[in-house]
Parts: structure tokens; sequence; C-alpha cells
């Protein structure tokens, strides 16, 4: 039977009351229900039982359960629905689509608008009708502010028993929230971001394209860690603290991932150091998303953590970081490089500078942030790890340290790192290398030998410089060393004394630039010029004293260079005639000078364009 004024659902098989209430935008069924029940001068509980409605469905957000509320009150099936959590299992609930922890919506304390509990007060009816609203946005715990009205929300009752906590009616006829003054608030963009997800309403920032709950998650984790070290725990936040902290990360993360990633790196470099570890740099955001917020609706923001901490941070080989594993480390610091070689750190740090890895030390950051690729410093690393001092070298090679530093001045045994703040070092395969590759071929004398001297006795003796002993070997022109017999390393190199003396005669020959210069009646600067343009012929040897390589000239370049070119200074000599008759006849005759590109050579002429000169003068010559 149908009772006049009411009119019956086919679905539900629930007829709409006469006595109903409006629902208001945002309701949930429980409170739309609770002022059902007060309008009809009922308690909930008895009115539920009396309408056969199941109250702990109706607030576990049952489809059938709100569907008979809805019918009741005459509201819209599909917005109450929309507007009321509908609860998955015992961790997850449903709202607008979206998938959120039932811990957010089940604090035990009510926190109301006050102006938007005024609006509803202030309806035309009874004072039953009249009973405020609660929005379902209130029930989320990391709502703070009530957007269109600016105000603080207000806590008016803390209640752990859920039914009693939203029976909202009784609640509110309780509660002396008429004559609380709400507390006005600045709205920030997280405030009117998140009011609008709730209502389901999908934003154009970033953050929009990712989980609701992942990004509500990781707003309120970075605004915690971004404040760790004033808050280092959660309880130690007041509200409006909190608040501030997630609105500043909204504000970051809004804007795309490369923000987030250059927060991180500030929040890397404030302070600490790599061994303080990711976790401690990070937080309360590292350690949930490493821990507990795993699923793969977190994975985006564990990945971007992930890869900045994999690209700027030192991380071991074999490593989990948030779930994956790295391979192959990426980067060192000078600190893990020192512990992986065993080199001091400071010396270490040196090396490393000095090969353009790191900065100085004094320059650039503390050596735990000092970072560099570890794959290209492999090979530069593993040398570093058997670098030895002098001190080593001196007994690796059987050497004096006079005889080292004789030695570095014409370039051999050159230190395989040396840079400023750093005493030099030697890798040792390299210096045994260079001194067996003077001993490879030698054959061994004894002792007593009179064709044979050590190298540093026989340079002394003979002054030679012992560099230049070892070049003439390189060069060939010595055929051999010797080892002798008994002795080890630079002090077993022995030399052959006549070879020695026939080999450094040869070089008494050569023309250095200043001197060939001279001969040939030519300023330096513009003999220089001809030998290193190529236009006459040089020979390229190292020199003697510094074990540079130059350019000499030896008496076949010389041969050629008379061959090619004459001077005043040469035809004088030629002819036999003063130089100032030889520049007139060639001024007359109008000989030109030589030049090549734009460049002067001084007084230098092709032999080609002497040919009729020259011809001519000697007819002229008596005979």
């Amino acid at each position: 039977m149908v009772i006049e004024g009411q009119q019956q659902n086919l679905w539900t098989g629930m007829t709409a009351l006469s006595l109903t209430v409006e629902h208001r935008t945002g309701e949930p069924a429980f409170s739309l229900l609770s002022r059902l029940a007060a309008r009809n001068f009922c308690a909930t509980d008895d009115f539920c039982n009396d309408m056969g409605i199941d109250w702990a469905a109706v607030l576990a957000g049952d489809p059938e359960s709100v569907a008979q509320v809805a019918d009741l009150s005459g509201a819209s099936i599909k917005i109450l629905m929309a507007t009321t959590p509908c609860h998955l299992d015992a961790r997850r609930t449903m709202l607008h689509r979206m998938v959120i922890n039932r811990a957010r919506l089940s604090g035990h304390d009510m926190r109301c608008c006050l102006s938007c509990l005024a609006e509803d007060a202030a309806e035309q009816g009874n004072h039953a009708t009249n009973l405020p609203s609660i929005r379902v946005e209130w029930l989320h715990d990391l709502v703070f502010v009530c957007p269109r009205h600016g105000k603080w929300l207000t806590t008016l009752w803390t209640e752990g028993d859920q039914r009693r906590r939203l029976d909202t009616a009784s609640r509110f006829a309780e509660a002396d929230w008429r004559h609380v003054t709400g507390v006005e608030y600045r709205v920030a963009p997280y405030d009117l971001w998140l009011a609008a997800r709730l209502r389901g309403q999908l934003g154009s920032t970033w953050l929009d394209q990712f989980d609701f709950q992942a990004a509500t998650d990781v707003c309120d984790l970075l605004g915690r860690s971004l404040m760790r070290d004033t808050f280092p725990q959660l309880r130690d936040m007041k509200g409006g603290e909190r608040h501030a902290a997630i609105s500043t990360a909204f504000d970051i993360l809004s804007n795309g991932e490369e923000a987030f990633r250059a927060v991180l790196s500030e929040m890397q470099h404030g302070g600490g150091s790599p061994n303080d570890g990711p976790a401690r740099r990070f937080g309360v955001l590292y350690g949930n998303l490493d821990r507990y917020l795993t699923s793969p609706a977190y994975e985006p923001f564990r990945a971007i953590l992930r890869d900045h901490i994999f690209q700027t941070w030192p991380i071991a080989s074999g490593q989990a970081v948030l779930g994956e594993i790295l391979p192959a480390r990426r980067l060192h610091s000078v600190v893990t490089a020192s512990k992986e070689t065993g080199v001091p750190r400071d010396r270490l740090r040196a090396m490393l500078a000095a090969n353009g890895y790191v900065t100085p030390r004094g320059q650039g950051t503390f050596a735990a942030w000092e970072l560099f690729d570890a794959n290209e410093a492999k090979d530069f690393l593993a040398r570093a790890a058997k670098a030895v001092t002098l001190k080593d070298i001196l007994t690796l090679l059987n050497m004096s340290k006079s005889q080292v530093d004789t030695l570095r001045a014409a370039r051999f045994l050159k230190p395989s790192f040396e840079g400023e703040g750093l005493a030099p070092l030697w890798d040792p395969d390299e210096a045994q290398a260079f001194l067996s590759g003077f001993l490879n071929d030698a054959v061994q004398v004894s002792e007593g030998d009179a064709e044979w001297e050590q190298v540093s006795a026989a340079g002394l003796r003979l002054r030679v410089p012992p560099g230049e002993i070892l070049q003439m070997r390189l060069d060939g022109r010595l055929s051999r060393f010797s080892r002798l017999q008994g002795a080890y390393g630079y002090r077993s190199l022995m030399v052959n004394t006549n070879e020695l003396i026939a080999a450094r005669s040869s070089t008494d020959d050569l023309l250095n630039m200043e001197t060939f210069a001279k001969a040939i009646g030519l300023r330096w600067p513009a003999a220089r010029r001809l030998v290193m343009s190529g236009l006459t012929p040089s020979t390229e040897t190292r020199n003697p004293a510094s074990g540079a390589m130059q350019r000499y000239i030896t008496p076949a370049d010389l041969r050629g260079f008379h061959q090619r070119y004459a001077t005043l200074l040469t035809l004088s000599d030629e002819l036999g005639r003063a130089w100032q008759g030889v520049s007139h006849l060639l001024k007359v005759r109008r000989v030109p000078r030589v030049q090549v590109d734009g460049m002067d050579f001084g007084q230098l002429y092709a032999r080609e364009d002497l040919r009729d000169v020259l011809q001519a003068i000697t007819l002229s010559s008596p005979p």
C-alpha cells in the first residue's frame, strides 16, 4: 500500500517520504540520511530500523543502501552515489571513480566550514530542515580550507565511534556551532585543486595525469620532507604548518617533472653529504616510496626520484634504490673512490683535479659531493690505485734522487700524476717499462770491463747529460746498452764509452736556428720563418740539453739551402766581392727578393733569379 503523498521507486521498492530534505551539493548519503531522520522526528538508528535501511551499509557507501536513501529523500541516485565514498575493502574507498585510502577519510575529528553551515541554517524551513550538511571533501584529512569562503575548517566534535561521528544531525544538534567564529585563511592553489578533484573535476596541472591518491600523498610527503629540519616528526606540525608545507609542494609539482627534479637537487645539497644516504636527505618522501607506497600508481614518482638518485648520487653497483638494483656504478665521489682504491682522500682529489675530473681542494664543494663519471675514470682510478711515490721509485729502479731529477729535466721518467698540491707519483708499471726498454736487448758485462761504463758515471766524466745518452740510444746513434752483472735497475745500465764519444762528436756539426742565421747572413726571425715554412731542408732531432724536439740544420741541409738560395753574405763569399757591390748590382739588375704568401725573408734570393746575373759577372771577370 502506498501512503498518500508518497511515490514508490520500482528499483528499490522504496517510496519517497512526504517529510523530506533537499540534497545539498557535495553532501554524502550518511549526512542526508541523518537529516532525513531528523526531519521525520526520529533518531537515525530508529529511522533506519523502521525503513529497513542498513545504517552501517550507508556509512560504507553500499550502492543499494545509498539508492534507498536517494529514493526516500527524492534525491538523484547518480548524484548521491557520486558524493558518497564507497568502500572497496578494509583499506580502500572510491569517490568519483578515484580510489582513495580509507584512512584519509576516517579521522575522528569532524571539521567543517562555519560559513557553509551558516548558509545551510539560513535556508527557509523548520529547524530540522535547516540542520547543516556535511560536504564530502571535509572528510579528507588533507583538506584544511574551504575555498569558497576562505575559512579554515573548524573541528566541531571528535568521536572515535564512526556511527556516532557520522550521525551528523544529532551531532549538530548537540554542538554549539552557531556561536563559533570561523578563522579566515588565504586560499592556496592547492586548496582549489584538491576541492575540485574531490568534487570529481579534473584539472590541468602536471599532477592531474597521475592517480589522485598518489598525487596527494606525494604532495604531502614532499612538503613534510622540505620542512624536515624544522619539524622532524609529523606530530610536531600544526595544521597551518602542514597546510603550508603541502601547498608549497603542490606549487612545485604542478609545474612538472623539471621542477620536481630541481627541488630534489636543492634538498640533496641543502646540507649533509652523500654519506647520509637518500633516505636521510629526502626524508619521509624516500622512506614511504621505498617501503610502503610501491604500487603501480606511485611508480611515476618513484621512477623520477630513483633516476635522480642514480644520476646525481655515488651509488655503488648492486645497491638497490626504490626497488631497482643498479647493475654498475655510474658515479663516484672523491670519498667513494678513495674507499675503493685505497688512495688517501686528499691525494686522490689532487690527482683527479690535475686530470680534470673534479675541482681542486678549496674550490667547488667538499669531497663527498665532488662527483665524476665512474666509467670514464675507471682506467684512471686503476692506475691511481697502484701509483707510488718518489721514495718507492728510487727503490724500484735502483736510482738516487739526483738521477731521477736529471732524467726528469731531460723529459724522461715523467711522473704519471702531478699537479697543484700533489707530490709527484708514478705508475710503477710505466716506470719499469721505461727502464726495460733500454735493458731488454742489453748484453751482460762484468764489472771492470774497460769499454763499458755506467750511464750516470760516463755522463759525468764526459760532460754528457744522461738524458742525452738515453736519447742517443733511442735515435739509433748508440747501437745498444749493456747490463752490469750483479746489479739491477738503472745502476746496471752500461754504455760503450768509445761509441758514446763518437756519437757525441757527430752532433757538433748541427746548426741551431741562431747559428744557421749567422752562417747565411740573415736575421734570426727570417731564417726561422724560412725553416719552419719548409722552404729549405732541416732535420728534427732532440735538444741534448732540454730533451725537446727541435729543428736543426745538418751539413746536407746547408748544402740544400745553397743549391736553392743565396744571400748578400753567401754571394759576397762566392764572387769574392764586397757585399755592398753585390747589393748595388742586384738592385741595378732588379733581382727580386724571395717572398712567399706575404712572408719576407730579408736579403734572400732564389738561384734561378740569379742565373743571368751570375753568368754576366763570370763572363766579365778577367781570365
